[in-house]
């Protein structure tokens, strides 16, 4: 993300950049020129990642979205993992655990644990 006083500063340099460009590529200093486009290239590239749809500036996610989103990514991790090595238990989690603004864990029946080690 970046705020308007460094959206402003990147285009700012880009404008200069773009000069730079114009006048190595007129003296034939093709060293400079390939400076300057990887740089037009660089700050191009952050200026797109900075942006959202129709070009506006992205806003931050919430700090409970990022935790909601962190904590969904691990539970389906977790998931994942627990498939490769037991599928019916998987299948009893995948069926039985919700996620969302709220996690829970809801099985279609109640289940008798039994662990081992």
């Amino acid at each position: 993300m970046l705020d308007a006083t460094a959206r402003a500063d990147y285009k700012r340099r880009l404008t200069d950049l773009a000069e730079e460009l114009e006048e190595a590529e007129r003296d034939n200093d093709e060293g400079r020129a390939g400076r300057a486009r990887e740089e037009i290239d660089l700050l191009t590239d952050q200026l797109s990642a900075a942006a959202g749809l129709g070009g506006q500036s992205r806003r931050a996610s919430s700090v409970p979205e990022r935790a909601r989103v962190s904590v969904r990514n691990a539970i389906a991790s977790a998931l994942k993992t627990i498939r490769r090595h037991d599928e019916g238990l998987w299948r009893h989690l995948s069926k039985a655990v919700r996620t969302g603004n709220l996690c829970s864990y809801d099985p279609e029946r109640p289940t008798d644990w039994e662990l081992s080690s």
